[in-house]
């Protein structure tokens, strides 16, 4: 080939050897080759979780038509019902069986009549002995079915080959069958897993009256082994006429109502008397909390599936013509998953508007994290078409805070939140007014003074499990903490404020508190997202019937009072919450609930008062 020429300049010195390197070959005469470092790795990941699962076949029908004598082994081989379940798990957590026996509720209470399992004129419970039976029995017996994956039958059951030997059929949940390791499911298709089955037995006496008698057993599969039996819920005898009585209904709820009145068979379920000829009462918002769950409301219903028996945390409810001169009224909390977190969530859209004159369905609410804490809290899209957190906020000093934003720390684009445990401050949280801020600019704070007038502590943040209807210092899970304005809005509402709103506030990002005042005036209350145009949606009342909308599910404001100095005082009378809008340099707007009024962020307040938190989402 001729000599190429170098048209090179310095800065592209490298560029050019490579072509003059080219230049001295046959290009002709190369064929494309393969370069072992072009090769690319993919990797796929499959997670399998840990399951349990039970199936049950009805092996003869569970019903006889009988006159009198035993009907069991000998005369009946299966008994007057037989059924065999089957338990499947994929680990070596083992499981368990439980069994409860019941006739018109599944817990064992009576809902429809007044015969219960083992009342005078039904078939009682109890251990079927031929030689010793003087009245109508009914019994049970497990047997293991021969498998791989034979279970365990529990402690007391003993004696199973023997026809003559029945067991108890359980009126509270008690551990039938076990196996300390899993059961793999069978993938061949046979399912054999871990098999028993339950015969039912019946002795009847010549005395007992003629009629259909209706006898069930419910079992519950728990998992693993060691886990505690199920929550079952209050029986009717534990809430008597004049009480309403608060009771868990899972057992991984922490905190107890126990201060109300303690009940014997549920230490953390409490009972408070409201009288036998209560026509109206206000429910007390909850003492409980559960992992992974926020609280939506109270219900009459164990699993709460019907959202028609939802109630708010302080409601005033009308009571029920049945309940109360009779037997107490017993509720249990209403919990929804956690579905994702608040800080930039978008989900709004996807939830039911709640109605202004119907009460809600599950649609309308879900719960979501705060992951400056882990605090969950149940969030519904309420009549004004916002989604708004439904239970107070409980941030506090104890969480783990940090910091790369000092304009607006607590509700910014980058989800931080103003300055750890050490105690620093951020150039615009310097003391303004009368006192110095806390580590975290948050009410709660330990060790440090608040901005009040009397330059003392406002509040702390420990939870005492105690209750006082009479304004008491005593601290409860419901009412969440309280905030004077200037930790509200994460020292952004100065004690020199002029009127308008706040840009930037406690809340967690893409929240906000909501808007004061009513329109005419400083505020933007009159918008979406304000105290006051919610108000307007809901009902548009100011009355005591205004009052109640509030507080009726799923709006689920409370009754939490306020703090001043060393104290919480107007809790099961008045709530009362912080809103963004500044009223003058004194004041800031807030929204008051009396029994008898509502007033919707119209009214202003000292701004070193500790209020109630609500938080909005949106802009």
């Amino acid at each position: 080939m001729g000599k190429m020429r170098n048209d090179c300049s310095k800065g592209i010195v490298l560029f050019c050897v490579i072509l003059n390197v080219v230049s001295t070959f046959t290009l002709a005469s190369i064929a494309p080759s393969a370069h072992a470092e072009d090769s690319v790795v993919t990797t796929t990941s499959i997670t399998i979780s840990q399951s349990c699962s039970m199936t049950s076949t009805v092996n003869t029908p569970h019903n006889a038509t009988v006159i009198n004598g035993t009907y069991s082994g000998s005369s009946y081989p299966n008994g007057i019902g037989q059924t065999t379940l089957k338990a499947f798990c994929n680990d070596n957590a083992g499981f368990a069986i439980y069994a409860i026996g019941f006739t018109d509720d599944e817990y064992g209470n009576t809902k429809l009549h007044s015969s219960t399992l083992g009342s005078t004129y039904d078939i009682n419970t109890g251990i079927y002995n031929s030689s010793s039976a003087s009245s109508s029995t009914w019994s049970m017996k497990l047997t293991s079915v021969s498998g791989t994956y034979a279970p365990t039958i529990a402690d007391g059951t003993n004696g199973l080959e023997n026809f003559t030997t029945w067991h108890v059929v359980p009126s509270t949940y008690t551990k039938v069958a076990y196996r300390t390791s899993g059961t793999d499911v069978d993938h061949s298709g046979s399912g054999i897993g871990s098999s028993l089955t339950t015969t039912y037995d019946a002795y009847v006496s010549a005395t007992q009256p003629a009629g259909t008698y209706v006898g069930q057993v419910k079992y519950t599969l728990v998992h693993p082994s060691t886990e505690a039996a199920p929550m079952a819920p209050l029986k009717d005898s534990d809430c008597p006429a004049g009480y309403v009585c608060y009771a868990p209904n899972a057992n991984d709820i922490e905190g107890s109502m126990s201060s109300l009145g303690s009940i014997t068979s549920s230490p953390t379920a409490g009972k408070i008397s409201v009288g036998t000829s209560a026509t109206t009462i206000n429910l007390i918002a909850p003492n409980y909390k559960r992992e992974g769950y926020g609280f939506a409301g109270w219900s009459t219903d164990f699993t709460a599936t019907n959202a028609s028996t939802i109630y708010g945390p302080n409601e005033t409810l009308t009571v029920p013509s049945d309940t109360l001169a009779t037997k107490g009224m017993i509720l249990y909390p209403v919990w929804v998953a956690n579905a994702g977190n608040l800080q930039g969530w978008n989900g709004c859209s996807s939830l039911t508007t709640a109605p202004t004159n119907t009460r809600a369905t599950l649609s309308s609410v879900t719960a979501l994290t705060d992951t400056r804490d882990g605090n969950i809290y149940a969030v519904a899209r309420l009549a004004d078409g916002k989604c708004w957190m439904i239970e107070n906020l409980r941030l506090d000093d104890s969480a783990t805070l940090t910091t790369t934003n000092t304009h607006n720390p607590l509700h910014d684009t980058n989800n931080t939140v103003i300055l750890n445990a050490n105690g620093t401050t951020a150039s615009h949280l310097a003391a303004s007014y009368s006192g110095t801020w806390c580590s975290n600019n948050i009410s709660a704070c330990d060790n440090q003074t608040m901005l009040n007038t009397n330059n003392t502590r406002l509040s702390d943040s420990s939870l005492t499990p105690s209750y006082s209807a009479n304004n008491a210092v005593s601290k409860w899970y419901g009412y969440g903490n309280y905030y004077n304005w200037y930790s509200a809005t994460a020292g952004n509402g100065t004690y020199d404020k002029s009127p308008g709103n706040v840009d930037g506030d406690l809340c967690p990002t893409g929240w906000h508190l909501p808007y004061g005042g009513d329109g005419t005036g400083t505020g933007g209350g009159n918008t979406a997202g304000g105290f006051y145009y919610l108000n307007t949606q809901m009902s548009n009342d100011t009355s005591a019937q205004g009052s109640k909308d509030w507080r009726t599910y799923p709006n689920n404001f409370v009754y939490s009072g306020y703090w001043s100095s060393t104290r919480a005082y107007t809790r099961s009378t008045h709530g009362d919450y912080w809103s963004s809008s500044a009223g003058d340099s004194h004041y800031a707007y807030y929204l008051i609930l009396e029994s008898s009024n509502v007033k919707p962020g119209t009214k202003n307040y000292f701004k070193y008062f500790g209020l109630s938190v609500r938080c909005v989402a949106g802009s």
